[in-house]
């Protein structure tokens, strides 16, 4: 979760707070999925100490053990925060919680996260763009493990498109000023360390599917783990099943050309077999010719003695 936050802040120019919010002791700030609570900790690091911090969770098994003075983390749900809290904060912080709310509760969330809002206060949510079948024809493995995705997310009732759908229901919910920001995350060695980070957290978040993927019998696409995952722990599996299969079509060319090329040698090597026996007759012959010739020429001269 670590290498995800840090790969994050790094994608975003280290940038915690996209909103225009400057933070000082009058503010309150609350992050919602809070977890180990990576991102708030950064946060208190880079403002004023005095302003006052909550991070919440359904869980508390993730919360730091001696977090700093400012920040209280406490269990509760996005879906049914305290009624104590209405207008409290000046900035909200939630981010990836797609795996984590299913359809009805995004609006639910949202409202919850107005009703918490100071009047004039800012609400910041980040969450992946949308997988889409049939993007990736081209590309099998991809469109496999999209196939799969989107097989778990529909069987949870999850919202895949939230990245989409969240301004519509921030307007719904009140909000205004709406503004949005993306990044286009770089996965692979091909990307430097921040490549490298999001494919292994890419590769992380495709191994916490594989227990929902088969108890809900691979949805027509898997059998087993192995079948499943094999091609994560090679992030170039893609491309060199094209390259193979490539290489296979040329070897299978190269293979007609040199069965071509063998046949005309074996038809050159007759013809010149052929060549070689009429030049062999040519050769007797003139040796025939050359010997009757002699012949004729003794018996001439032996005729003018007598």
């Amino acid at each position: 979760m670590l290498l995800q936050h840090e790969a994050l802040k790094s994608l975003f120019e280290d940038r915690l707070v996209l909103a225009p919010v400057t933070l000082n002791q009058n503010d309150k700030v609350l992050e919602i999925g809070a977890g180990p609570g990576f991102w708030l900790m950064d946060l208190a690091a880079s403002v004023d100490p005095s302003v006052p911090m909550v991070g919440v969770d359904i869980e508390p098994r993730l919360f730091p053990a001696s977090p700093p003075k400012n920040i209280e983390f406490q269990v509760a749900s996005v879906t049914n925060l305290p009624s104590e809290w209405t207008d409290t904060f000046s900035f909200v912080h939630q981010r990836l919680l797609i795996w984590a709310l299913q359809v009805p509760q995004w609006p639910q969330a949202i409202q919850e996260i107005f009703r918490v809002l100071r009047p004039g206060g800012w609400v910041q949510l980040a969450e992946s763009a949308p997988w889409r079948e049939g993007e990736y024809a081209d590309k099998p493995y991809t469109a496999k493990m999209i196939a799969i995705y989107r097989g778990v997310v529909k069987a949870r009732n999850l919202h895949a498109d939230c990245a989409d759908d969240i301004p519509k229901m921030l307007e719904e919910a009140g909000f205004v000023d709406i503004q949005s920001e993306s990044q286009m995350q770089v996965i692979g060695k091909w990307g430097g360390e921040i490549g490298e980070a999001f494919a292994t957290n890419q590769r992380e978040a495709v191994r916490g599917m594989m227990a929902p993927v088969l108890e809900a019998g691979g949805f027509g696409h898997v059998t087993s783990e192995a079948e499943d995952y094999s091609a994560m722990e090679n992030p170039h599996a893609e491309r060199q099943a094209v390259l193979l299969e490539r290489i296979l079509k040329n070897a299978s060319k190269c293979t007609e050309t040199i069965t071509e090329l063998n046949n005309c040698i074996e038809q050159i090597i007759r013809e010149n077999a052929q060549i070689q026996t009429a030049a062999n007759l040519a050769t007797k012959y003139r040796r025939n010719v050359q010997y009757n010739l002699e012949a004729t020429k003794t018996d001439d001269t032996t005729a003018e003695q007598s």
